[in-house]
C-alpha cells in the first residue's frame, strides 16, 4: 500500500466540466431561475459552471446570462435556503442556450453534534478529521481555511461512518493559490473503519486580491507547483502530446512502489476514441502506476465499473469511475485549480 500515512484511500467525486480554454466564449446561455413551490423569481442566485470562475447571479426578474465558449459544462444554481441544482450542458457553434431551474426550499435535520448551543469534543473530533480529508495533506493545506466552519454539522458516528453537511456552502480562502472557493457539499463521507471518504462538490473559484499580509504570496508559482504532477498535467500531456515523456507509467496489479508492472509509453495504450471524437476513453484493466519524474511520489488509479471519458484539456467528465490512491488522493482543496487555469 502506499505510505501516506493515516489513510490509504480517498474516492474524489468531482463533478468537472468541459471547457475549450484556447476557444473564445462566443455562446450567449440564459435563463430564468424560481421558486418551484411558489413559481416567483428568485433574486441573486449563484449561477456558475462548477470548479470554474466562470459565472454570474440572476436579477430581480431572476433572470441571469453568460457567455461560453464552445465546450460540455455543468452549470450550478446555488442560493442559500434553496437546495442547489445543477444541470449538463453542450454548447457550440455560437448558439444562443437557455437553461432554466426551479429550486426546492432547503429543510434541515437538526441533529447537530451540540451541547446546549455549544459545540461537543466529537464535533471538534469530526471537523478535525474531515479538514484532514477535504483540504488535503501537502504543503499548502494549512494555508486553506473554512472560513464558516460553524455552519458546518454532522451525522453519523464517528467510530464507524458519518456524513458531513453545512447549513450554507463552505466559504473557503487558500492564500497559497490565490483563491477564494464557495462550496456546496452535495455529499461528503467518510468511513473510519475502512478509511475511506468520498464526496462530490459543486465549487465556485473567484481570484483573491493581493493585500496585507497575503502581498508577498507568489501565486503564480504556486499554482503552477500544484498542477505540475498531477493527474489533470498527466492526462492533458498524454492526450495533447501522445508520450508520456516525463512520467513513469506502468499497469500493476498492487499498490506498490517495487512492482515492475508492464510499462506504458503512450496515449494509445490507455486511451481510446469515444463515439464522439471529442473525448477520449481512459480504459485499461487492473491498476495504472504515475510517477512524475521529478518527484519520488507515486500514485495510482483505478477503473471502478464503467470507463471513463476525458476531454481535450485533462478533465474526467465521470470521476465517479474512478479510484485514486497515493499523492494524488491527498490533494484536497489545497491543491484544486479551477477548470479554467492555463499552466504557464
Amino acid at each position: 500500500m502506499n505510505s501516506v500515512k493515516s489513510y490509504s484511500i480517498m474516492i474524489i467525486i468531482l463533478i468537472s466540466s468541459s471547457i475549450s480554454l484556447s476557444q473564445p466564449a462566443n455562446n450567449i446561455l440564459k435563463g430564468k431561475i424560481i421558486d418551484v413551490k411558489t413559481g416567483e423569481p428568485l433574486i441573486g442566485v449563484n449561477v456558475y459552471v462548477n470548479n470554474s470562475t466562470t459565472g454570474t447571479t440572476t436579477n430581480k426578474n431572476g433572470l441571469y446570462e453568460m457567455m461560453l465558449s464552445d465546450g460540455r459544462y455543468e452549470i450550478v444554481a446555488s442560493i442559500i435556503g434553496f437546495e442547489t441544482d445543477s444541470k449538463f450542458i453542450n454548447i457550440k457553434n455560437k448558439i444562443e442556450r437557455r437553461l432554466d431551474f426551479a429550486l426546492k426550499e432547503k429543510t434541515y435535520e437538526l441533529k447537530q453534534v451540540s451541547v446546549e448551543g455549544e459545540f461537543s469534543q466529537e464535533w471538534y473530533k469530526m471537523l478535525k478529521l474531515f479538514k484532514t480529508y477535504f483540504l488535503g495533506q501537502n504543503e499548502f493545506s494549512t494555508l486553506c481555511k473554512i472560513k464558516n466552519e460553524k455552519d458546518i454539522y454532522f451525522l453519523g458516528n464517528y467510530d464507524s461512518v458519518f456524513t458531513i453537511h453545512s447549513y450554507r456552502p463552505l466559504t473557503i480562502s487558500n492564500i497559497a493559490l490565490g483563491y477564494l472557493m464557495e462550496c456546496t457539499l452535495a455529499k461528503f463521507e467518510i468511513d473510519t473503519k475502512n478509511m475511506i471518504s468520498s464526496y462530490s462538490i459543486k465549487t465556485r473559484f473567484t481570484d483573491l486580491i493581493r493585500s496585507g499580509s497575503i502581498a508577498g504570496k507568489d501565486w503564480i508559482a504556486n499554482r503552477r507547483s500544484a498542477y505540475i504532477g498531477s493527474l489533470r498535467h498527466f492526462l492533458y500531456s498524454a492526450i495533447t502530446k501522445n508520450e508520456l515523456k516525463d512520467f513513469e507509467v506502468a499497469l500493476v496489479k498492487q499498490t506498490n512502489y517495487n512492482e515492475k508492472g508492464i510499462r506504458v509509453y503512450s496515449r494509445d495504450e490507455i486511451f481510446t476514441w469515444s463515439d464522439e471524437q471529442t473525448d477520449y476513453l481512459l480504459s485499461f484493466k487492473g491498476l495504472l502506476r504515475v510517477r512524475y519524474k521529478f518527484s519520488n511520489n507515486c500514485a495510482w488509479i483505478e477503473i471502478d465499473g464503467n470507463d471513463s471519458y476525458v476531454n481535450g484539456n485533462g478533465y474526467l467528465l465521470n470521476p465517479m469511475s474512478v479510484l485514486q490512491y497515493g499523492t494524488w488522493a491527498y490533494s484536497g482543496m489545497a491543491m484544486l485549480l479551477p477548470l479554467d487555469y492555463i499552466s504557464i
